[in-house]
């Protein structure tokens, strides 16, 4: 946004400052889950939200917090409820070089991993998930998204060798919909730290699944 061909384009700069799109209810709620968010919730937001309850919360096990660290506890304590044991999907990271595209393994220290995938995946058959990246089938002009980030389902299958996880996708009723499989996928974190003077990529394969038993507020926010 620094550069002067902005400043050549004669943009005119329009701040919107009113909300047309929602009703005043609406509103009232969009502002209740920027508070509830910010962990800033009055006793006013809640009885608001406790007027607009389900009569029955049969079949539900979801929960929405408003910090990670809650969510990373709810989800650990439901996947220990799961009587199917646990299996530890490991990723293959490497650190490559931008511009000779060579990769060096192990990760020499002092670079950053992803943030987005962990280094073991720990999952069970029978776990809640979410998918972390989309996930595409075809290639150029035939490639086509079939399951967005974020879209919600449970795992059936695992396959520890090839490092594949079938899923179960979830609808939007409740109900299970086709089932589909999972691979490894090239998540990349570009590095302030050089290597051989050159621009470095941190690249860490691994299944984009995550646990989804809890969300933040603001994920599911993001995914409504």
């Amino acid at each position: 946004f620094e550069s002067p061909s902005w400043t050549m384009a004669g943009l005119r700069k329009v701040e919107l400052v009113e909300i047309m799109r929602q009703s005043p209810d609406q509103v009232m709620f969009t502002e209740i889950l920027n508070r509830a968010r910010r962990g800033k919730l009055t006793q006013t937001d809640v009885d608001n939200l406790r007027t607009h309850s389900l009569s029955s919360a049969e079949g539900v096990d979801f929960a929405l917090f408003y910090g990670g660290p809650s969510v990373d506890e709810w989800n650990n304590s439901k996947m220990a409820l799961l009587d199917e044991p646990a299996q530890f999907l490991e990723s293959n990271d490497v650190l490559m070089d931008a511009v000779t595209k060579q990769t060096t393994t192990p990760i020499p220290y002092g670079f950053k991993a992803p943030y987005a995938a962990p280094k073991t995946l720990m999952l069970k058959v029978g776990a809640r998930v979410n998918i972390t990246r989309n996930i595409y089938t075809g290639f150029g002009e035939y490639r086509e998204m079939i399951h967005p980030n974020g879209e919600m389902g449970f795992v059936t299958q695992i396959n520890e060798d090839v490092s594949q996880v079938w899923v179960e996708e979830e609808c939007a009723d409740g109900s299970r919909g086709e089932e589909y499989s999972v691979y490894k996928y090239a998540f990349r974190k570009n590095q302030r730290k050089k290597i051989n003077s050159h621009p470095a990529v941190y690249i860490r394969n691994q299944i984009p699944l995550a646990p989804a038993f809890a969300r933040t507020i603001h994920k599911s926010q993001g995914s409504s």
